[in-house]
């Protein structure tokens, strides 16, 4: 087994273009899992194997991050796009019945939080960088009515070598979960089994059941050499009762080629001390700084998040509730730390994971 490390840029390992697989002619490995594993997938997780999965391991080595202020004038990798989300079918409102647990707490800044609004520095911040980090309020998901967008971000399971693993992601429209790469390939050729998608989890509550991965995908980059410039990664799930996952729960709209100039209401399910797995958990932060020893360079906010919040949604222009035009765009995905507490860095969303991304909602 290869445990989830990323490496640097100029020191990847170099395999044959007859290795890549599928897809290798636009950077993708992608995987169509046969449907005997689908099946056997569906059956393998009890409530005892979700609870005792550990966090598929994410940090790097100390030393290896090159930090790097933020630049005012970089130069974009093509025009800014977006894809606009969708609420689906699930209730708009949440429950009136329950009451805020043990975890919940009032939830600062809800509504409307673009960089705009926020005062987003465009000189960014050194480390430690500031954020809010707190346990998303009970009341808002783990129950058939969790409002949108909450209800599109879950917590994922999977094994490797017969090791349970938790990591997190999010319904980007049609069948497709977005997640990071080391969450669907061990960055060593070798894809993860058993992978199930439960939108909305909290404390063994499955409000919107268990989805069945039946294809992974992930960049060559990644999933051959583990670059965490390119650590994203995508699955997607079969049907449950006729329809598709971004039907049940919505999906988040995505947003590519973006300044970096933003604030974001980054979710996961963390699972590492002071964390324990079973609760969403969310920070707001804004833009800090990157490190420029991956291509392109990786986005860093402040968090105090750890391990199994790996895959978990960076969302711009955060507003749940009903659809309002302009709100709710996954721009990153949790990926990696220097293994120091307090940061974590995505890779930068630009038209290559668009492209991905567009392949995995048209399964």
């Amino acid at each position: 087994m290869k445990r989830f490390l990323c490496v640097l840029f100029g020191a990847l390992l170099f395999v044959s273009v007859a290795a890549f697989g599928a897809y290798a002619a636009e950077g993708f490995a992608t995987y169509s899992i046969p449907k005997d594993k689908v099946n056997a997938a569906g059956k393998y997780w009890t409530k005892e194997k979700m609870k005792n999965a550990k966090p598929y391991p994410s940090t790097r080595k100390k030393g290896t991050v090159h930090r790097v202020p933020a630049n005012t004038e970089e130069q974009l990798s093509g025009p800014p796009g977006m894809d606009p989300g969708d609420p689906g079918e699930g209730a708009p409102g949440r429950s009136a019945s329950r009451k805020a647990g043990l975890h919940g707490v009032a939830e600062p800044g809800i509504g409307g939080d673009t960089a705009e609004m926020v005062g987003a520095s465009t000189a960014g911040y050194n480390y430690p960088a500031p954020h809010t980090t707190f346990p998303v309020l009970d009341s808002l998901y783990g129950i058939s009515t969790t409002p949108y967008p909450y209800r599109t971000i879950g917590k994922i399971f999977f094994t490797e070598d017969g090791e349970e693993y938790v990591c997190s992601g999010a319904s980007i429209g049609g069948r497709a979960v977005l997640t990071a790469g080391h969450c669907v390939s061990d960055g060593g050729g070798t894809y993860h089994s058993n992978w199930i998608f439960v939108p909305s989890y909290q404390d063994g509550e499955e409000p919107y059941g268990e989805w069945t991965a039946f294809w992974l995908g992930t960049f060559q980059e990644y999933h051959q050499e583990g670059d965490c410039g390119r650590d994203v990664g995508f699955a997607a799930v079969s049907d449950k009762n006729g329809k598709k996952l971004s039907q049940r729960v919505g999906f988040l709209g995505f947003y590519y080629n973006a300044s970096r100039t933003r604030h974001w209401n980054m979710f996961g399910y963390p699972a590492d001390d002071p964390w324990d797995g079973e609760f969403m958990v969310e920070t707001q932060a804004s833009y800090a700084y990157v490190d420029d020893s991956v291509v392109p360079d990786a986005t860093g906010i402040g968090t105090t998040q750890t391990e199994g919040c790996s895959g978990g949604p960076w969302i711009m222009k955060f507003k749940p509730g009903p659809k309002v035009a302009g709100t709710n765009f996954a721009n990153g995905v949790n990926s990696y730390s220097n293994e120091d507490t307090g940061e974590i860095f995505s890779p930068y969303f630009d038209t290559r994971v668009k492209d991905l991304k567009d392949r995995a909602v048209a399964k």
